[in-house]
């Protein structure tokens, strides 16, 4: 049963579309890896012309390998090749 913090996270797709991208950076900024599991977990409910960014941003700030992983895997379906580059890149360099 996830705590209070990733519930958060899991009703964010149920915002009010000019809401979701602020929201969901804050919570990107939380150094929770619960909450950042849950962040991509429901990444597939987000409107797609926040994919991009969302995934950008959390690419930056995502530190934990298991999670940088499944963040790559989502991005191999979700966004373009250069922006998978750029996310590859962003994974391995920044701790």
């Amino acid at each position: 049963m996830p705590g209070t913090i990733e519930h958060l996270a899991s009703f964010i797709h149920l915002l009010s579309h000019e809401h979701i991208p602020a929201q969901h950076l804050k919570l990107a900024n939380i150094d929770n890896y619960d909450l950042q599991d849950r962040m991509l977990y429901k990444f597939h409910f987000l409107p797609k012309e926040y994919v991009d960014i969302l995934a950008l941003n959390l690419s930056y700030k995502i530190k934990h390998p298991v999670l940088k992983e499944k963040l790559m895997l989502i991005c191999k379906n979700k966004v373009s090749e250069d922006l998978q580059a750029q996310i590859q890149y962003n994974i391995e360099h920044i701790k």
